[in-house]
């Protein structure tokens, strides 16, 4: 049986960067799933700092398991960048009409 390592290039304070409805990956934190290293979930809600507005917890949602978690900020590696929007390419016939509206 083999083992595969994900290595995740942690950046100092990627945190800050984070706001609510983003995708993140996280520490794993508890000693029951010791397997398992990190997790996906969507940031739900973002409590500040007493000191500043620096974030020191996330509510998270793990979008395996669906289990609502608050987590350390210190504990997000970072967040998952969206994947690009495709622009849609008009038809042949769209291209000879000039026109921009779908058919």
């Amino acid at each position: 049986m083999r083992r595969f390592a994900v290595v995740f290039p942690v950046r100092p304070f990627s945190f800050l960067q984070v706001s609510c409805g983003e995708l993140v990956i996280v520490f794993h934190n508890d000693t029951l799933n010791s397997h398992q290293d990190w997790w996906v979930g969507e940031v739900i809600h973002v409590v500040g700092s007493a000191r500043g507005p620096e974030p020191s917890m996330f509510q998270i949602a793990c979008i395996d398991t669906g289990i609502i978690r608050m987590v350390n900020a210190d504990l997000v590696i970072d967040k998952i960048k969206p994947p690009a929007p495709q622009q849609k390419s008009k038809s042949p016939i769209q291209e000879s009409l000039g026109g921009n509206e779908p058919l």
